[in-house]
């Protein structure tokens, strides 16, 4: 989600113990909470406009699968309003939210029975689409942004913070120096990490957010 951040300047510096913030301004580090916030969105798979923070989503649109399962894009729900299975362009089935399940460890719901969209035989689903669509109408997120999430972009941060200033001082890249002969060296990786390459997500940033991925199945 565009401008979304998930922590504060006060608590980024108090996260990123160490690290001098004297050069920046509050509006340089909100920048770079901008950024690390949205990369580390990328690093756990959120898409259509998906975000940690408590959000409502209308019409999230999947494919009908034989399970009766749908793996929505964004967890964990707090909230789920209606389900439609389409299948026609003028023809859908509604079913309330609370009539199906919600599993927010394995991120999927569940339908539990066909009769309850339809009030007959499910082989109706094989008249209309190809392949039917499920409509999702439903609210997710954390009206607290959990610690672990704050720690990874917090380290993110730090990281395209590093970045700019190897950048700003003709360093970015180097990965060793040799003084004798002066031979410098330039990579993408130095112990695990980045010598001033944007965009990059740290492995403890990564390690961090595995657990808040988002499962995509087509």
């Amino acid at each position: 989600m565009a401008d979304t951040v998930y922590l504060t300047p006060t608590e980024w510096q108090d996260l990123a113990t160490g690290i001098d913030f004297s050069a920046l301004t509050n509006a340089e580090m909100e920048a770079l909470i901008a950024r690390a916030s949205a990369l580390a969105e990328a690093e756990a798979g959120l898409a259509n406009g998906g975000s940690w923070l408590l959000t409502e989503y209308i019409n999230e649109q999947h494919s009908w699968r034989q399970t009766h399962r749908a793996y929505l894009y964004n967890w964990p729900v707090s909230e789920l309003t209606e389900v439609r299975i389409r299948v026609g362009a003028q023809t859908s089935a509604t079913i309330q939210g609370t009539e199906v399940y919600v599993n927010n460890t394995a991120h999927h719901i569940e339908i539990s029975s066909l009769a309850l969209a339809f009030g007959i035989a499910p082989d109706i689903v094989s008249l209309g689409l190809a392949e039917p669509v499920v409509e999702v109408d439903y609210i997710a997120g954390y009206e607290i942004i959990p610690d672990d999430i704050k720690h990874a972009v917090a380290i993110i941060a730090a990281s395209l913070y590093l970045s700019k200033l190897l950048f700003e001082e003709g360093t970015a890249g180097v990965v060793s120096f040799t003084i004798g002969s002066y031979q410098v060296s330039f990579g993408t990786k130095q112990l695990g990490g980045v010598a001033g390459f944007a965009n990059f997500v740290p492995d403890q940033a990564k390690l961090l957010l595995r657990g808040y991925k988002s499962i995509f199945l087509r």
